[in-house]
């Protein structure tokens, strides 16, 4: 709810222009790809409401970064950052309070894993559970379109 509202300030606010849009959408498709991989190896553990899990995973990007999900969500926002192009102060407000809500998951995770006593486990990369993320890329989409459009028409 709070990156929707976020968002709404910054389609406002923005500026967007073609250019812009086409800068972004590098951000955008490089954290798609990246929640896409994920996904493939985490599978469902991450769509929970609440903080749980059935293994630690430590393969494919998880080998590399603990939280390659929330690495995805910051390339995604950067990216509709950059096409929209708000006020500097208004792109940092939106990356620092990104940075603070995502920290706190993050550490909150990171936090019940280590105490958790699961199984660390070292699954390969699974096309079922990557497509879970069709959501992602469909609400992404939709709203970088929504994005183009403004720059295309304003």
């Amino acid at each position: 709810m709070i990156g929707a509202l976020a968002f709404i300030v910054v389609y406002l606010l923005g500026r967007s222009r073609p250019d812009t849009c086409v800068n972004g959408l590098f951000f955008i498709i490089a954290g798609l790809v990246l929640r896409g991989w994920a996904a493939g190896y985490i599978g469902s553990d991450a769509r929970a409401r609440f903080i749980s899990a059935s293994r630690i995973v430590r393969s494919g990007p998880y080998r590399f970064f603990p939280h390659p999900l929330y690495l995805g969500n910051l390339l995604i926002v950067s990216g509709m950052l950059i096409s929209l192009q708000p006020v500097v102060w208004l792109a940092f407000a939106v990356l620092i309070g990104f940075l603070i809500e995502y920290g706190l998951i993050a550490q909150a995770e990171t936090t019940f894993l280590r105490e958790s006593g699961l199984a660390i486990e070292q699954p390969g990369f699974n096309w079922r559970l990557a497509l879970n993320e069709r959501h992602t890329w469909l609400v992404t989409g939709i709203t970088y379109l929504l994005i183009l459009v403004r720059a295309l028409v304003l």
